[in-house]
């Protein structure tokens, strides 16, 4: 404990951090009820440090460490450590590829957590594995069951469906100055819609492979209504295309010029979001360059979307929904 000096509270270096987590590991068995919350806390700083590098490994060595070191009254002693160590071992073995470990970890938790936010967080993070596991009609399923707990209700129904995005429709901005006046909206600071638009995103591949093609605009619709109400997030930037390549598909100029702005203001979107992730903005390239980006871009820029794609180790053929789309 020397290494923490007097105040433990103290802000430290990112290095200082790991160190001493990595340094204290040995000594959980004689941890004290006093110093209990200090180990816990710097194994969470750690995991956050790492995490935030993609060390998805050691990230979830340090949030496990920490899970350990919970007292067994946690959720109500300690609720707000127990609520971020057990969501993010969630999201980490998700991003491990560990998909089974993932669900079964989510059963596990789901009880623990009783506000809707949590379980809709949790329900979001199911869905991914399903999708993971090859199942995207549980994957959309269970999305709509996050989604429901967040105040969306989208039935699965196929014809609810066809009458309620052709409602939907009417709201959308069509005029190029109303669209180009989006990218002026303030970013929404809401975790609940947050959490909406993200789910929206997890939902776009999973329904394209399963052919829902009115649930799909009945998403996409709600999503940028749902912009044009509480203001843009990253995961936007997915609804934005697919209603792009939704207009591009008819192909008159009217709707071509649509899709040109609405692939503009998806970029810009996810442009402006410094905490976006490199995954996810590898993906939005990715679905960019092979729905629209050779209809409006220089081959120079259609090029360089494939480049960051290819760099970043995932080819096109891993992903079948996106190319059904192009």
């Amino acid at each position: 404990m020397r290494l923490l000096g007097s105040d433990p509270s103290k802000p430290q270096t990112t290095y200082k951090i790991i160190e001493i987590a990595s340094q204290l590991k040995n000594a959980i068995p004689i941890v004290t009820e006093e110093e209990r919350s200090i180990f816990i806390n710097l194994n969470i700083r750690a995991g956050d440090e790492v995490y935030a590098m993609s060390d998805f490994d050691m990230a979830h060595r340090y949030f496990d460490t920490a899970r350990r070191l919970l007292p067994d009254d946690y959720t109500a002693s300690q609720p707000e450590f127990a609520r971020h160590i057990f969501l993010t071992l969630v999201e980490l073995q998700y991003n491990r590829k560990n998909y089974m470990a993932c669900l079964e970890l989510i059963e596990e938790t789901l009880p623990k957590f009783p506000a809707s936010i949590d379980k809709a967080a949790l329900l979001r993070t199911k869905a991914k594995a399903e999708h993971g596991l090859g199942k995207p009609s549980q994957a959309i399923s269970t999305g709509l069951q996050a989604l429901r707990l967040l105040g969306v209700c989208i039935e699965e129904s196929e014809d609810w469906n066809k009458e309620h995005h052709a409602m939907l429709r009417l709201g959308i901005p069509l005029s190029v100055s109303e669209i180009r006046e989006l990218v002026n909206r303030k970013p929404c600071e809401d975790p609940a819609i947050i959490l909406v638009q993200e789910v929206i995103s997890i939902l776009t591949v999973p329904l394209i492979l399963a052919s829902r093609p009115h649930m799909f605009r009945s998403l996409i619709y709600t999503s940028v209504l749902t912009f044009l109400d509480y203001g843009p997030t990253a995961s936007c930037a997915f609804s934005l295309l697919s209603l792009a390549s939704l207009f591009q598909r008819t192909g008159d100029a009217n709707n071509l010029m649509r899709a040109y702005e609405y692939s503009k203001l998806a970029i810009l979107t996810l442009e402006y979001d410094s905490a976006v992730g490199l995954d996810f903005g590898i993906n939005i390239y990715e679905y960019y360059a092979l729905t629209l980006a050779t209809y409006f871009e220089p081959m120079s820029e259609v090029i360089r979307y494939y480049d960051l794609v290819l760099s970043s180790g995932q080819t096109f053929e891993h992903h079948s929904g996106m190319l059904s789309l192009s």
